[in-house]
Parts: C-alpha cells; sequence; structure tokens
C-alpha cells in the first residue's frame, strides 16, 4: 500500500474548498520544477512568513514499521477507520497511529521517563547513548541507538548549535549499526549534545533533555530509513528558498525529518493520557519540504498551520466567486 499523503489524510469532509485550492497549489509528486507555478505564484495568498503562535511547553518518539514494539494489529485498524473517513484526531484517540507530513504511519512511544545517567567513563571517548540516558521504551524499540557514541557536553565551535547527529547509512538510507561499522573500520554513529541554546545562552537539563529527543527522533528515522534533511547552506535549499521567495533556514525548518524531531521536543515529558488526547502537530511552518521517490525535493503548503489553512480556503472561496 503505497503511504498516505499527510494533507489527504487530515482533511475534514467538511473542508471540500480546502481540497481544491489544496490541489491546485500542491506540487505533483513534490517536483522543484512545478513548484514555482504552484506556490510561488500564490505567495500573496500564503502570506509567506505568518507563523502560529507556539503552543504550551509540552516535552516523544515517533516510531516506524522498522520498531521491535510495532504494534502492526493497531495500524490495520488505523488504516481501516482512515478508509472509513474518521477524522485524523478520533483515529489517534482511538489507535494511537497517524500520518506524518511525509505520508508514513506512525507511532509514539512514551519518553515522559527518559532522564540523563552518570557516565562514568569519559563521556568524550567512547560512551554511549546506553551509557548516559535511561530510556527503556527506546532500548526495547531500537535497540541499535542505545550503542550510539554519545557526548552530553560537546563544545561546539557555534554556541548556536545545541546537538548532532552524526550517522553512517547504507545504499537505501537506512542507518548502518555501529557493530558494523565498527567491523568495516568506519566512524560510529553518535549523538552529540552542546551546552547552549540557539540564542547562545547557557543550557538547562530539561532543555537538553528535549535536544536529545530532538536528536533520537533524526536516529530513529534514520533506522526506517526516512530522508534526512539537507542543512540551509545546501545548494538545492538554497534553490528552493529563492523559488519561494524564504530564507533557506525556513526551508530547512519545514523539511519532514526537522518537523517530526521538533515535535518530539515538545512532547518528551507528557504523560500517556495527555498524548493520547493530543495528536502530534507540525503546523510552525508555512510549508512542508520533503522528497519524492527519487530524492527530489518539493514544497507543499502545511496543512497543519491554521494559517496557511485559512488563507487557502479564503482565496479559494474569492477564485469561487470570481467564476
Amino acid at each position: 500500500m503505497m503511504p498516505l499523503l499527510a494533507d489527504q489524510y487530515l482533511m475534514e469532509k467538511t473542508m471540500k474548498i480546502y481540497e481544491i485550492i489544496s490541489e491546485k497549489l500542491t506540487p505533483t509528486n513534490n517536483i522543484t520544477t512545478n513548484i514555482k507555478k504552484s506556490i510561488a505564484s500564490n505567495n500573496a495568498a500564503f502570506k509567506l512568513g505568518a507563523k502560529n503562535k507556539p503552543g504550551p511547553e509540552q516535552y516523544a518518539t515517533f516510531i516506524g514499521k522498522s520498531a521491535n514494539n510495532w504494534n502492526s494489529k493497531s495500524n490495520a485498524t488505523a488504516i481501516q477507520n482512515h478508509t472509513k473517513g474518521m477524522s485524523a484526531g478520533e483515529n489517534w484517540n482511538k489507535t494511537g497511529n497517524f500520518v506524518d507530513p511525509g505520508g508514513n504511519w506512525r507511532q509514539e512511544i512514551d519518553d515522559s521517563n527518559m532522564k540523563f545517567k552518570k557516565i562514568t567513563r569519559n563521556p568524550h571517548k567512547d560512551s554511549t547513548v546506553g551509557d548516559g540516558v535511561d530510556h527503556p521504551e527506546l532500548g526495547s524499540n531500537y535497540p541499535e541507538i542505545t550503542d550510539y557514541n554519545f557526548n552530553p557536553d560537546h563544545n561546539f565551535k557555534k554556541k548556536t548549535v545545541s546537538g548532532r547527529l552524526t550517522r553512517q547509512a547504507y545504499a537505501n538510507g537506512k542507518t548502518a549499526p555501529n557493530a558494523v561499522l565498527k567491523k568495516r573500520g568506519l566512524s560510529p554513529n553518535k549523538i552529540d549534545l552542546g551546552n547552549f541554546n540557539q540564542d547562545g545562552t547557557r543550557i538547562t537539563n530539561n532543555n537538553k533533555l528535549a535536544n536529545l529527543g530532538h536528536e533520537i527522533q533524526h536516529a530513529a528515522d534514520g533506522i526506517e530509513g526516512y530522508p534526512a534533511g539537507a542543512p540551509a547552506n545546501a545548494a538545492e535549499i538554497k534553490a528552493l528558498a529563492t523559488q519561494l521567495g524564504v530564507s533557506p533556514h525556513a526551508i530547512y525548518q519545514g523539511d519532514v525529518s526537522e518537523l517530526m524531531s521538533r515535535e518530539n521536543a515538545n512532547r518528551v515529558h507528557q504523560n500517556k493520557e495527555w498524548r493520547k488526547n493530543n495528536i502530534p502537530t507540525f503546523g510552525d511552518t508555512d510549508f512542508i519540504i520533503s522528497r519524492d521517490k527519487n530524492g527530489t525535493i518539493g514544497a507543499r503548503p502545511n496543512e497543519w498551520n491554521e494559517v496557511v489553512k485559512q488563507n487557502a480556503i479564503n482565496k479559494a472561496a474569492m477564485d469561487a466567486l470570481k467564476n
């Protein structure tokens, strides 16, 4: 079964007018060459740069089908519910399954009890995530991650860098385990955490846990083989930013992998009941940046962003009146 597009899945039946405008503005297969005429020409209607106000401080890891504890039964039920027209929110509440911005079915594991452990060996040499992080659910789902090298106090050259995942992937994009890399004499997968926030202020322990959650999400996505985001200074990111009339950083922030990792950090400390009643959301950007099966980067309006959605509805209504 092909992955469902998240915007198709999240549309309520009453949002027919949004479906019409979404069809007009969503690039075919997210191919870059179609973006300029399908989205950039509608800059005024979408008011580029408008952002939702952030919600309350909410501190999860979103797992995929490669996780050891992936619940195939609940996922099958969720797919049936979707086929019958159940809303995304109700489906999440009943099954614990949702479709991410890249069109993949996801479930969530509980990160509320994740905490740092005192590392007895030198964290700058060969300590691992398992040495420094107490998170049994992560280990039972993705044991490979607990074997990643780990430095919780890395001195980044730029104080604005708060965390980094370094990984080695197979040709299919999936991360190779450290045991395999060691046999081949390659550098290990590693998570480094910095000591400063992006504004240059010294980080608190709670913020560092959230940053850890962010990097763990990238690590989980790598094991699943989902595309990794490109840095803001990459040529393709700059080109797409020019086409859409936004900054490269805005494109970087809208990448599916970054959206998933930020939402992970937003939900880290919430309990199971809260998570059940609050479906993951990704509405803090104007565009969702993803890749097609050929690896071509592209963009679509962010259907989770209420400002973007409302502007699309308004434009569709105006176009209907003109016709």
